[in-house]
């Protein structure tokens, strides 16, 4: 498919799963439900469709999906519209990336937390790194008596 693809239209991609278009139930009717595996959110579904068919490409756009469990995902979505021999179709390429997304908050919920402890400690907390000091709490100022934008760049 993927040779064909690129005599006929000259584009280069890669394609690591693919699937002829009259073989997928949204090939003929784009608002059909997806088969067995992933789910669009129809909101979702709705917004990858208005902007495929407007600007004929989607480009890493995160959008959510249900398996056939109920559980939600976030998938990463790059989609490309071409024709080939008069005959439309979408290439999709999907990325799960549920667990980084789940990581990425559980990072920023632990340093809204650690910065939530440090400026109302009353004692001082400082981390330093790279030969400069990163970070310097309120207390810091206090007990030293210098600026803390004095004491560090980032503390402001």
């Amino acid at each position: 498919l993927v040779s064909f693809i690129r005599e006929e239209t000259g584009d280069w991609f890669h394609i690591e799963v693919a699937a002829y278009p009259e073989m997928h139930p949204q090939a003929a009717n784009p608002s059909a439900e997806a088969p067995a595996g992933l789910f669009a959110v129809p909101c979702e579904r709705e917004r990858f469709w208005e902007i495929i068919n407007r600007e004929g490409t989607v480009r890493e756009m995160a959008m959510e999906q249900m398996n056939h469990a109920g559980e939600r995902l976030t998938v990463l979505v790059s989609a490309h519209r071409l024709e080939i021999r008069g005959r439309p179709m979408v290439v999709v390429s999907l990325a799960d990336i549920t667990e980084q997304r789940k990581a990425l908050q559980a990072l920023r919920e632990s340093e809204e937390k650690f910065r939530s402890l440090a400026e109302q400690s009353p004692n001082m907390i400082f981390i330093h790194g790279s030969r400069r000091f990163l970070y310097a709490n309120p207390e810091c100022e206090v007990m030293m008596g210098w600026p803390r934008e004095e004491t560090c760049r980032s503390c402001a």
